[in-house]
């Protein structure tokens, strides 16, 4: 398992990782070779530009024994990035564990979550329609806006797009938190 924490120069955000080997997407144009990439351990930050701004990035490792600490880089966050590796499927279910525990906590109830669905490249991969249900992100309910991405790190192909859907997702939270402040009670 591994994790990416991406912060808007603003405002921060959060990038989990599930797969004990993994395609590193904070910078697929220095990626290692796919048959031999390695995990973070502990963490690492980078800025990533997009249309309309830049990130912070923070590739945290996921191994079982940093996951406790992923709730420290999750306070004052705008948006969870889960990244997934498509084709491992046993490891699926301990990804769900993660991502609801992660996702459920009081800090990050109304934060958008953006699964990138990583490995799409190779066979076997699984579509986002059943990411979506082997993660079960329809029992988190109303509490977060959602979108599952098709990737793959090492070309960097659905990169781009997943910010872009990270970005609207985050802004558009902003604008239904304003509205709901402003609603008498």
């Amino acid at each position: 398992m591994t994790a990416c924490f991406w912060k808007p120069l603003s405002h921060s955000f959060l990038c989990k990782s599930l797969s004990l080997k993994k395609q590193q997407p904070c910078d697929p144009l220095s990626a290692p070779s796919p048959d031999s990439p390695p995990s973070t351990s502990g963490w690492e930050s980078s800025r990533q530009l997009v249309d309309r701004g830049s990130f912070l990035i923070w590739d945290v490792g996921g191994q079982e024994k940093i996951r406790p600490l992923w709730r420290s880089y999750t306070r004052c966050t705008d948006g969870i990035v889960f990244v997934v590796d498509s084709v491992d499927i046993e490891r699926l279910e301990e990804a769900r564990c993660e991502l609801h525990k992660t996702a459920r906590l009081p800090e990050n109830m109304q934060v958008p979550i953006l699964v990138l669905a990583n490995k799409q490249d190779l066979p076997g991969a699984k579509d986002p329609q059943e990411i979506e249900r082997l993660l079960g992100i329809a029992e988190l309910g109303n509490t977060h806006l959602w979108h599952i991405q098709p990737a793959c790190a090492i070309t960097g192909e659905g990169l781009d797009e997943a910010l872009e859907n990270l970005y609207e997702m985050i802004h558009k939270q902003r604008r239904l938190s304003k509205t709901s402040k402003k609603k008498p009670r």
